[in-house]
């Protein structure tokens, strides 16, 4: 009478088979059938584990690719996203592809948007999304299948606000250099300064710039609650551009002290993600 064996998931040291001469009953070889029997099935879990990591490292891989991607957009209208080498996402293939110029639109006036990347019959299609990333910057928050390219802002005139990002730094686009001031009032004692319009709420770093005119005095700067770390000032005189940490809300802090006759304004450069 036959039987079955019931496979176990492990790898065992020993096989061993009756030799020559040995009086062979179903015990005798039921064992080694039986460990041979436990590797495959282990051979094959591992082989289905292995298949689970690297495709995972593909997706991971391919995330790092298209979203490393340098953007830009000038007009109003479009953003265009440098072209890529041939890669993977998820087990597909995909050709290496030329810059891309899209035209994402926008939900609503005076928002910030966040244009991703994903894969559509064999090609990479992009879409507009007013959902952030993921804390790693990498995918779209909830969604592993939308890759993040890059973050663009909506003015109250339905344009696109003009950016150029190169890896993690976006940079405005200004023409001349009265664009995008964000302040011109003079404090003499802290006062907070929102830069919530000049940077995404998933960023904490900005670039700004401070044009300070007087014959005396100091601009100073520092992240909104920190009153023990002073992270710029700016003497009489001078145009000077620098980074400064916000706090989570995009918010830092400003004064003048000992000014005369202050010309001051605070302006956006940019910002990291």
């Amino acid at each position: 009478m036959s039987h079955d064996i019931t496979p176990v998931n492990e790898f065992t040291a020993d096989v061993t088979v009756p030799d020559n001469g040995d009086a062979l009953d179903a015990g005798s070889v039921d064992d080694a059938f039986q460990a041979v029997t436990n590797r495959t099935v282990y051979l094959n879990d591992q082989k289905n584990l292995t298949n689970l990591a690297v495709t995972t490292l593909k997706n991971g891989f391919a995330g790092l690719l298209i979203g490393a991607r340098n953007a830009a957009s000038s007009d109003g209208t479009h953003i265009t996203v440098e072209g890529f080498q041939k890669m993977y996402i998820g087990n597909v293939p995909f050709d290496a592809q030329a810059a891309a110029t899209v035209a994402p639109g926008s939900d609503s006036n005076d928002t910030w948007h966040y244009l991703y990347g994903y894969e559509s019959l064999g090609l990479i299609a992009y879409e507009r999304s007013t959902t952030g990333p993921d804390a790693s910057r990498t995918f779209k928050s909830g969604d592993a299948t939308r890759v993040y390219i890059c973050s663009y802002y909506v003015d109250g005139s339905g344009n696109i606000r003009p950016f150029f990002k190169h890896a993690n730094k976006v940079t405005w686009r200004r023409s001349k250099i009265s664009d995008y001031v964000i302040a011109t009032a003079t404090p003499s004692t802290y006062t907070d300064q929102s830069l919530s319009a000049w940077m995404p709420s998933h960023s904490y770093m900005a670039t700004l710039e401070c044009i300070y005119v007087d014959s005396a005095g100091t601009a100073k700067f520092r992240t909104n609650g920190d009153t023990t770390n002073l992270t710029k000032a700016v003497g009489a005189g001078s145009v000077q551009e620098f980074n400064i940490e916000t706090d989570g809300s995009q918010v830092i802090e400003y004064k003048l002290e000992g000014a005369s006759s202050p010309v001051f304004a605070i302006q956006a450069v940019g910002y990291y993600e």
